[in-house]
C-alpha cells in the first residue's frame, strides 16, 4: 500500500522487477495525472505504468474528489487516483471490466463533494452495460437511475464537445 504524495513515480521506477513480482497486490494513490505534464514527467509516468502493467492487472480505480477533473486533449483526467493492481500470476487470462466506478464500496475522499464518477474512457464500459448493471441490481425500481445515466451521458458529451471547440472553459467537476 503506497500513498507518498507524488514520490510513487520515482519509487516504483527504481524498484527492481523481481521485488515487485513478490507482491500479490499493489494499492497505490498516484498523483499528478492532470498536472506535472512536462515531457519528462509524462515519460516517467508512462514507464512506471507500463512496468506495473507487465506484471499486474488493474483491478479497481477510484478518483480522489478533492480536485476537479482536468481536460487534456479532450480527455478527462483526475489528478489523483487510487489504483489496485493484482499480480498476473494468479490468472490464466483476464477479461475487460464491466464495473461501474465508483462502486458501492467506494466513498468520496472529500465527504462534502459528490464522488467523481468515472463514466468516461478508459474506465467506463459504456452506456448499455451501465443500464444492464442497474437493471440487474434494481430491476424496475432502477428506471430513475437509468434515466439519470442517459441524461448525464448526454450532458457530458455536450460539455466535452463545447470544451473541445473552445466554447466552454474546462473547469467543471463531474
Amino acid at each position: 500500500k503506497m500513498d507518498v504524495e507524488g514520490a510513487e513515480w520515482d519509487a516504483l521506477l527504481q524498484t527492481p522487477d523481481p521485488v515487485l513480482k513478490l507482491f500479490n497486490q499493489i494499492v497505490i494513490e498516484v498523483h499528478g495525472l492532470g498536472t506535472e505534464l512536462s515531457r519528462a514527467q509524462i515519460d516517467k509516468k508512462i514507464k512506471v505504468l507500463q512496468k506495473i502493467n507487465n506484471m499486474f492487472y488493474l483491478f479497481h480505480v477510484h478518483a480522489n474528489n478533492y480536485l476537479p477533473l482536468h481536460y487534456i486533449d479532450g480527455f478527462k483526467v483526475p489528478d489523483v487516483m487510487e489504483l489496485t493492481f493484482i499480480n498476473k500470476k494468479y490468472f490464466n487470462h483476464a477479461e475487460y471490466s464491466t464495473a461501474i466506478f465508483p462502486t458501492e464500496v467506494d466513498r468520496p475522499n472529500n465527504s462534502n463533494r459528490e464522488d467523481t464518477k468515472l463514466y468516461f474512457w478508459p474506465f467506463y464500459p459504456g452506456t448499455i452495460p451501465h443500464i444492464k448493471y442497474i437493471a440487474q441490481q434494481k430491476g424496475f425500481f432502477g428506471w430513475v437511475e437509468i434515466l439519470s445515466v442517459l441524461s448525464g451521458n448526454l450532458e457530458r458529451v455536450i460539455k466535452s464537445m463545447l470544451i473541445r471547440f473552445g466554447l466552454r472553459r474546462a473547469t467543471s467537476h463531474s
